[in-house]
């Protein structure tokens, strides 16, 4: 009897901590971080490659959960939601990038000026991030919060209209 109860409080240890392990791992994935970089390489004679980038290019993240994204280095850029056949795909597409012209235009750029946009958060949906069209500016050297308001099961394609080959997904789960 002794050792029956033993094993069972062995077995009911086990499983507690199986699900506290998955409630550790489900808040862990309610947040996730992405990190948009710049930078440039230069090789003499040759080219000049612009190295912006998301990392990682894929981000995951529950609906209710919030996104941190550190824009490093001393570029501005912004996160944007976009349809994916928004997304410019070719050279020349992203130096005539349509959507970004769009996207500045929400957030109130004047081209004619280096100025901050008079709207750093364009919000077309509900609340936070949900739904193209939603595009939040990120100043260098800042790290910024989105709560993800997207239903489950939906995957947002994000760019950055300043940078449009800076491009990326987000999975909500």
């Amino acid at each position: 009897m002794f050792r029956r109860m033993s094993v069972m409080g062995a077995f009911a240890a086990v499983v507690a901590a199986a699900v506290t392990a998955m409630a550790l791992g489900a808040s862990a994935r309610s947040s996730a971080t992405l990190t948009a970089t710049t930078g440039v390489r230069y090789v003499i004679n040759k080219y000049a490659q612009n190295t912006s980038h998301f990392a990682p290019g894929t981000v995951t993240s529950r609906s209710g959960g919030t996104l941190t994204v550190k824009s490093q280095a001393g570029s501005p850029h912004t996160f944007s939601i976009v349809r994916a056949n928004q997304l410019p795909k070719t050279t020349t597409q992203i130096e005539a990038c349509r959507i970004c012209r769009t996207l500045a235009n929400e957030h109130g750029v004047d081209p004619k000026s280096n100025a901050p946009p008079t709207k750093p958060v364009v919000d077309v949906g509900a609340a936070g991030i949900d739904r193209a069209g939603d595009s939040v500016f990120l100043p260098p050297n800042k790290t910024t919060k989105l709560k993800i308001t997207a239903k489950k099961g939906r995957t947002l394609s994000f760019m950055c209209a300043i940078h449009p080959w800076m491009q990326g997904k987000l999975l909500v789960r």
